[in-house]
């Protein structure tokens, strides 16, 4: 038998005290696949003819099985091989017509033989004996550290799997399905980010020896008050900065300070608590304070947090790398996919109580019935607008999105603006900062339209930044 080095090694565990499996699971298995798992699932679905794939006898290539191999019989199936290579062979010899004294017919038993013979291949298997979670997990990580580069996030929720077992499926596996159906698709490193910070004080997870060791009781009790921390930092989107949805939320690691910070007050926080986070998240949003790499800055934060004066000292991490808090038109050009201040754009339209243009309803990501929810309109068609020499990245710019129901939406279709928006209120269209001067509606007018958009925008930004952070700017 030859071993195929080339399928890379298999890394199983054996233990007498397994870790919480999940509830489905039929028997206690004798070994955990600690890596390798897809590669033996593949290996095993092709075996047993999950997986149809065909081989070429001519060309000794593979190929997924389609209807077009149908009535070409140098086509076998592979999992035929496995089961009976000589009945194969010879179907193959006379479906082929191949004289018996042709050397195609000792050439193709070959390349038959040699494929049957995959299931009597060996490969190397390391197998870890031991009961110690703490041992295997850092096993786990040496051995991955020369193969596919993990994050650091997983490493980490490898660590707590292993130091809490059940912790993945029992707790954050229903907290994200729980934040979803309120239309906050959080990751698990996001989760495990606000973990950490809360059990360490700090938000690397390369650095974690105290979590697992010293504090690996406290484990359920900090996940308690991150989960905690997390629902009011929710409460606190929706109800404070007019966000309903983590669709307006361009970097989830501006929300790990407020967790923090939540958790520090335990989920109380006074007046001048939230108007300060408030300004805070804003602006390090507009700003894009969180746009590279986050652990300086986040760290940064926290030590902000434990001081005496914490709300001004995180404003102080801001003024260091931004010479003012006042906004200019020109920072808010540039398409909305990829824009830091779409937003504060739809804050700003839900602090301004903003309408659906047509049914007259609040805008909120949280709308009732899919006719209701939140869409991104193109106030100048995008469809119409191709047909011009516009450049596509002034199409799609944040000035010509508007925040519609679906059904609004879908009924101005093509529709220019200069033939629908003098059907709507001007008081629904002031307050998504739309220019009510009619001749800005024509189509030749579109750059003047967007220009004259974010001036209404900045203008009402500023003076909503000068009005919430009016003690935190001055000192």
């Amino acid at each position: 038998m030859r071993c195929f080095s080339f399928f890379g090694d298999r890394f199983l565990w054996k233990t007498k005290t397994l870790p919480k499996l999940k509830e489905n699971s039929i028997k206690t298995p004798d070994l955990l696949i600690l890596d390798g798992q897809q590669r033996l699932t593949s290996l095993q679905r092709l075996l047993k003819g999950e997986i149809p794939v065909y081989f070429n006898v001519e060309d000794e290539s593979f190929v997924i099985y389609s209807s077009k191999l149908k009535n070409v019989p140098s086509w076998v199936s592979v999992k035929s091989v496995l089961e009976n290579p000589i009945t194969v062979w010879n179907r193959i010899i006379e479906n082929l017509k191949i004289d018996k004294t042709s050397p195609l017919q000792e050439a193709y038993m070959n390349r038959i033989q040699n494929l049957s013979q995959i299931k009597d291949y060996s490969f190397p298997v390391l197998t870890l004996h031991t009961d110690d979670f703490e041992e295997v997990t850092e096993s786990f990580i040496r051995l991955n550290s020369k193969g596919t580069r993990l994050k650091f996030a997983e490493l980490a929720m490898a660590r707590l799997a292993f130091n809490w077992p059940g912790a993945l499926n029992d707790e954050f596996k229903i907290a994200l399905t729980e934040y979803e159906n309120i239309n906050f698709d959080f990751s698990p490193s996001f989760l495990m980010r606000c973990f950490v910070v809360i059990g360490t004080d700090q938000s690397s997870f390369k650095t974690l020896d105290t979590l697992w060791n010293e504090r690996k009781s406290n484990l359920p009790s900090i996940w308690e008050k991150t989960k905690k921390s997390i629902d009011t930092t929710i409460n606190f989107l929706k109800n404070n900065v007019g966000i309903g949805s983590s669709n307006f939320i361009p970097s989830t690691n501006a929300l790990v300070p407020i967790v923090y910070y939540v958790n520090k007050l335990n989920s109380k926080l006074d007046d001048d608590s939230i108007n300060g986070i408030l300004f805070w998240y804003l602006a390090a949003t507009g700003l894009g304070r969180f746009t590279g790499g986050a652990e300086a800055q986040i760290d940064n934060d926290i030590k902000a947090i434990n001081s005496e004066a914490p709300i001004q000292n995180l404003v102080k991490n801001l003024r260091r790398s931004v010479a003012s808090f006042e906004f200019t038109p020109e920072m808010i050009a540039g398409e909305y996919r990829t824009n830091k201040f779409m937003p504060l754009l739809f804050s700003l339209c839900r602090k301004k109580e903003a309408k659906d243009w047509f049914n007259g309803i609040n805008l909120s990501a949280g709308n009732h019935g899919s006719e209701n929810q939140i869409e991104l309109h193109h106030i100048f068609p995008k469809a119409v607008l191709k047909d011009t020499e516009i450049e596509t990245e002034l199409i799609d710019d944040l000035a010509n999105i508007a925040f519609l129901s679906s059904k609004a939406n879908k009924e101005i279709s093509k529709t220019l603006p200069n033939q629908y928006l003098k059907k709507i209120e001007n008081d629904r269209l002031k307050k998504q900062f739309i220019p009510i001067y009619e001749e800005l509606w024509e189509i030749t007018r579109f750059k003047d339209f967007l220009q004259e958009r974010r001036k209404l925008i900045i203008k009402e930004l500023n003076l909503y930044f000068a009005e919430i952070g009016k003690s935190f700017i001055e000192n």
